[in-house]
């Protein structure tokens, strides 16, 4: 028998890694991350502690973006209204911030590009308003 390592919060890649040296396998499950957050990581695991027989399987819940929506793109560069129409497509609130820069143009953007997008994402925007 081997111990079950607790691996939730770690990316996919350093769970797996966790529990090969044991010897232990994974079986992947997706569950659709929020919005605004990264996907890859294990949420919940089974089991959660205790022992196995070397070579069994933990039950993996990992974050994956949410098919219908997506994940954020990077938005910098773009005009505002091409911004603007991409984060409506994805159902996220926009919030503009104007500074000094190229007139309409995307400067900053928060979150940063590859979080999960979706309903209730919040992005802030900072747009050139020109010299």
């Amino acid at each position: 028998e081997v111990a079950v390592p607790l691996v939730v919060g770690k990316t996919t890649e350093s769970a797996n890694e966790a529990l090969a040296e044991q010897p232990l396998g994974s079986e992947l499950i997706g569950v659709p991350a929020k919005p605004g957050k990264r996907p890859g990581y294990v949420l919940k695991q089974e089991p959660r502690k205790g022992f196995l027989s070397a070579r069994d399987t933990v039950r993996l819940y990992v974050t994956r973006p949410d098919p219908r929506f997506g994940l954020l793109p990077n938005l910098v560069g773009t005009s505002v209204a091409t911004a603007r129409s991409r984060l409506r497509k994805l159902k996220a609130t926009t919030r503009i911030i104007y500074e000094k820069g190229p007139a309409g143009s995307v400067l900053e953007q928060t979150p940063e590009p590859g979080v999960a997008a979706g309903r209730g994402l919040k992005v802030a925007l900072v747009v050139g308003r020109g010299k």
